[in-house]
């Protein structure tokens, strides 16, 4: 099986070995998708991969190659004739399907930017096929081939329960996308296929590391609102999908039985209103076989890197050896469950974190609780969140303040607008300081307590 560095172990959540899947909705290494289907072959799965066209195959062949994909092809879901070829190549190879991943979204931008009541016809004609008749064709083409049972996976938003600014006609047709997996699921259910739509959320009460707080200081947190997450009950050995590294789900979570037996159905307390300057990033990153988020992904908090000095103590402390880490390398420890960046910054990106006023930041005072080294609330400059005589050492907790997902740039890649990490959720960009500056995350990673000695021994938790 192949390492792939930027994953978690997922065998401590479910064991794939054997399974073939289908994943519908790679365009690049940035799609939400591409994680997803890292997983899935990292627990033991055997993948189908495509892409939407000639523009997009260039993209995923060498990503096909890393997941050693033995069926390659592509799929336009508004061809039926690439979807139906999809599935004749794999009865033919394999002769049965064990899970689909559904990511794939597509509206054309002017029905998108524009009002609801502005949208044309052939706009959400396309939404609607793209998002929804999509996958009824895949659960019919799918179902000969589930014998044994199976599992239908695709991705909703919250836009699809509540008005989210600038969502548009993207909110009515999330909202028929689950419906549509409720009655699939009771169709489906009888033959032991679960459908489900992950939606992803969090809990404030129960979950510190998807805790959010008003965008702005002192002023009352804004009203709670519900979102439903769909998705299969894998037991003790789930983690929350709230998005934080809980292995049980949080017990603000309430998981009541659907339609079928076989969906269940997460109410998660959401407390962000979101702003109305936010769009649904994916939908700008996206092709039409670009999609929502990764089914499991994004909640799967551990990753092969990290791979601290010493174990967690009693006292959740964590020791690491930073004397082999050289001018502009980033490596990834673990501390409580959670990845903790560490990132010996080259001169560059000191100059650019230093340059920014901090009038351009949405977070601009670091509260006592975003960095507990500080003496109280301060503000977000760069001085203030590094360590080290000439400020080249960053460590930060790598968790997306949004809703708890991974952000990516560990490896130098992907690294978002401004040189540091990227979320692929909800399209958060991170500066060379961890400092939000685009995105809805609302606030600056957060930097956990820390003591960084003359010979670089790194220890957090103190």
């Amino acid at each position: 099986m192949p390492d792939f560095a930027e994953c978690c172990d997922p065998a401590e959540l479910l064991d794939l070995s054997g399974r073939k899947g289908l994943v519908v909705g790679i365009a690049n290494d940035r799609s939400l998708a591409w994680p997803a289907a890292l997983h899935f072959r990292q627990a033991g799965a055997e993948l189908a991969i495509t892409y939407v066209d000639e523009r997009t195959k260039p993209h995923v062949v060498p990503l096909a190659a890393r997941l050693e994909a033995p069926i390659l092809l592509p799929c336009d879901v508004n061809a039926p004739h690439e979807l139906g070829a999809v599935f004749d190549a794999i009865t033919d190879r394999w002769g049965k399907l064990d899970f689909i991943l559904h990511a794939v979204g597509s509206v054309p931008p002017g029905d998108l930017h524009g009002r609801l009541t502005d949208c044309s016809a052939a706009g959400f004609s396309q939404a609607m096929h793209v998002s929804v008749h999509s996958l009824i064709r895949m659960a019919h083409l799918a179902e000969p081939l589930m014998k044994s049972g199976g599992s239908l996976i695709t991705l909703s938003y919250l836009g699809g329960e509540r008005v989210v600014e600038n969502y548009n006609v993207m909110g009515p047709v999330k909202a028929a996308l689950e419906a549509t997996v409720r009655y699939l699921a009771h169709e489906l259910g009888p033959s032991n296929i679960r459908v489900n739509a992950i939606s992803a959320g969090r809990d404030r009460a129960s979950c510190p590391i998807a805790a959010q707080r008003h965008g702005r200081r002192g002023g009352p947190r804004r009203p709670a609102v519900r979102q439903r997450l769909y998705r299969r009950h894998h037991g003790r050995g789930a983690a929350c999908r709230c998005g934080c590294s809980r292995r049980k789900p949080c017990r603000r979570s309430q998981n009541e039985r659907q339609i079928g037996g076989n969906m269940m159905r997460q109410t998660i307390d959401e407390t962000n209103q979101l702003p109305a300057t936010e769009r649904r990033d994916f939908l700008y990153y996206a092709t039409a076989s670009t999609g929502a988020i990764a089914a499991g992904a994004a909640v799967w908090p551990l990753i092969n890197s990290m791979n601290p000095s010493a174990d967690v103590t009693a006292s959740g402390t964590v020791r690491v050896d930073l004397s082999g880490v050289e001018p502009g390398q980033r490596i990834t420890v673990k501390w409580q469950g959670r990845p903790v960046f560490v990132w010996r910054r080259s001169p560059a990106a000191i100059e650019a974190a230093r340059a920014v006023d901090l009038t351009q930041l949405p977070d601009p005072v670091d509260e006592a609780g975003e960095n507990p080294n500080a003496s109280g609330e301060e503000p977000a400059l760069d001085e203030n969140r590094v360590a080290g005589e000439d400020g080249e050492w960053l460590v930060v907790i790598g968790v997306c303040t949004h809703l708890g997902c991974i952000p990516l740039g560990q490896d130098g890649s992907a690294v978002g607008e401004f040189g540091g990490w990227f979320c692929p959720c909800h399209g958060s960009h991170y500066d060379t300081s961890g400092r939000i500056r685009k995105g809805p995350a609302p606030r600056n990673l957060d930097i956990p307590p820390y003591n960084l000695g003359d010979d670089l021994q790194l220890v957090i938790g103190t």
